[in-house]
């Protein structure tokens, strides 16, 4: 079981699962930001669970843009369109997933679009911020996979924090959402974030997985690791 495209499946299905919990029923645009391998199963996730018909890719390289739709086009029924800028990523966005390994916020929040659910999901760092205070200002509804481990890694909400926008307090567990101690939203034109960190349960779970299938379709090696 190897890591690299299993940490890819794994952070992926978060932001779809996020999305189906907190995003709009009707959702049919996505602004995707970011074109590297983690961008791909952001934007298969989210495809998975709304009824997107179009996807709007930036990244800061056009032939990296272009390159990405040519790979993903075929993998998707949404149209992927390649847009030069961020205003143009996020158009009529009703879902926007980022995935960079940005230190400055990739968007202005003062353009997000009213009712949109974010999946912030490449701010990993706590040096890094893909979005910034006014967004997180926004959103009616902030959410997290481990509130413990988003104070130590999360960019965005440690700046946000600092600058008095937000406090921890106010900031939800996203199991709550999905046991029903929390709405994912209230209204239609409430914006939702959440902010993904990352949590070893999800190695874990999709490993488990993995080799469920691996052995109901009798594929792989057994290996002895015990005499």
């Amino acid at each position: 079981i190897e890591g690299d495209w299993l940490g890819r499946l794994r952070t992926g299905a978060a932001s779809g699962v996020a999305t189906k919990y907190m995003a709009r029923l009707d959702s049919k645009t996505l602004g995707l930001f970011g074109t590297g391998g983690q961008a791909q199963t952001q934007l298969l996730a989210v495809c998975a669970v709304r009824p997107i018909e179009r996807v709007n890719v930036y990244s800061r390289n056009a032939e990296n843009r272009a390159t990405f739709v040519t790979e993903m086009q075929s993998q998707a029924q949404a149209q992927i369109v390649a847009v030069d800028s961020p205003e143009a990523a996020l158009e009529s966005a009703d879902v926007i997933a980022t995935m960079t390994t940005s230190k400055e916020p990739v968007f202005r929040g003062g353009l997000l679009p009213p009712g949109a659910h974010i999946n912030a999901a490449g701010s990993n760092h706590a040096r890094r911020r893909e979005i910034d205070g006014e967004t997180v200002r926004r959103c009616a509804r902030v959410a997290v996979d481990s509130i413990e481990q988003a104070k130590m890694e999360c960019g965005d909400l440690i700046a946000a924090v600092d600058e008095k926008i937000i406090h921890w307090d106010d900031v939800i567990e996203f199991s709550d959402i999905v046991s029903g101690k929390a709405p994912g939203r209230q209204s239609a034109d409430e914006r939702t974030l959440f902010e993904s960190q990352g949590i070893s349960v999800w190695d874990v779970a999709t490993a488990a997985r993995v080799y469920e299938l691996a052995v109901e379709r009798g594929v792989g090696q057994k290996l002895r690791m015990f005499e």
